[in-house]
């Protein structure tokens, strides 16, 4: 007997592109075995027309009064989920062609895997596909035990989007707790929650069969702000947990690079996006963005510590020339 599929939405005022995620997921070869889970993160727009006009998908809606961003929204559809494969999706992507989850699937169970990471492709606003999307290309095709943590961190975590996978029930379960305490909100709660699947997962397999379509769309600028504070949570709550369960000391100096050179990128397009020069007190409207995304207090002893850290030079120079400005 086929298992439950678990696929989880995140949904935040996307009522007006949901009909394409859903069509693809009622294209699927195994749309009878699932279950869609639609977190409605305190929309202004409803999404029930739009759920409405698919009658046969079994599909529960999780709506929230207030927002609680990407991070906690996941958490809660994972929480809600019966099914013993999960999977997730961002609300203005698509599943790919019919039969690719159902291969999947069956890829998990055959051998017995806790991951089964499968190539996915970037498609364009009519969900046409226009080219292999690099970033979530999966690693080599079988690890096991702590070399899937490692080869997530020296592949610098570009493997990480949670939506090119499947899970199990059993590993989503692990993950829950661990992810609760990382203060982390949104933009970058991809990789917290990949690295925690990483670093408790006892199998991992490569997939061929491509499973995914990403509408890729540039909002960098916008999630400066977001990416900054995500990081610097992950600094501050996820490495002293990975190091106090054992993890090796190599992996954590690689990512404790890496989310500090991300973070200070993101800040510095967070300086030149209020004119602000690097290392000067940030205007009160940066200091307001980077608190949609953590504690004021928080923000704070962020700017603070990066201060006087050495870096302002060195990120002036290599992203913006900020003295020619």
């Amino acid at each position: 007997m086929s298992p439950l599929i678990s696929l989880i939405i995140p949904c935040h005022n996307h009522a007006g592109v949901l009909p394409r995620l859903l069509s693809s997921i009622a294209a699927q070869s195994i749309a009878g075995k699932m279950e869609v889970i639609i977190v409605d993160d305190a929309s202004d727009m409803p999404c029930a027309e739009a759920i409405a006009a698919f009658p046969d998908l079994n599909i529960r809606v999780i709506r929230l009064p207030e927002r609680v961003y990407t991070k906690s929204a996941r958490l809660l559809g994972m929480e809600a989920a019966r099914g013993e494969v999960m999977a997730f999706a961002d609300a203005d992507d698509t599943l790919w062609g019919t039969e690719a989850l159902e291969k999947n699937v069956r890829l998990l169970l055959e051998q017995d895997a806790d991951i089964v990471h499968f190539p996915c492709v970037e498609v364009d606003v009519d969900l046409r596909c226009l080219r292999p999307y690099d970033t979530g290309r999966p690693l080599p095709p079988l690890l096991e035990n702590r070399d899937i943590f490692s080869a997530l961190v020296k592949n610098r975590v570009k493997a990480a989007p949670v939506w090119s996978k499947l899970y199990t029930r059993r590993l989503v379960q692990k993950v829950l707790e661990p992810a609760r305490a990382v203060r982390v909100r949104r933009y970058r709660e991809d990789v917290l929650l990949s690295l925690l699947f990483f670093w408790h997962s006892r199998k991992y397999l490569a997939s061929p069969h491509i499973g995914y379509g990403h509408y890729a769309v540039n909002k960098d600028e916008f999630k400066a702000g977001g990416r900054a504070a995500s990081c610097w949570h992950m600094l501050q709550d996820l490495l002293p947990w990975l190091e106090s369960r054992g993890c090796l000391a190599g992996d954590i100096a690689s990512l404790r690079r890496g989310l500090t050179r991300f973070m200070r990128k993101n800040l510095c397009i967070l300086y030149k996006q209020y004119g602000a020069r690097l290392g000067e007190t940030p205007p009160a409207s940066m200091l307001a963005e980077l608190a949609e995304h953590m504690d004021t207090a928080d923000a704070r002893r962020l700017l603070q510590s990066q201060r006087s850290s050495g870096w302002v030079e060195f990120f002036s120079a290599k992203f913006f020339s900020m003295d020619a400005a």
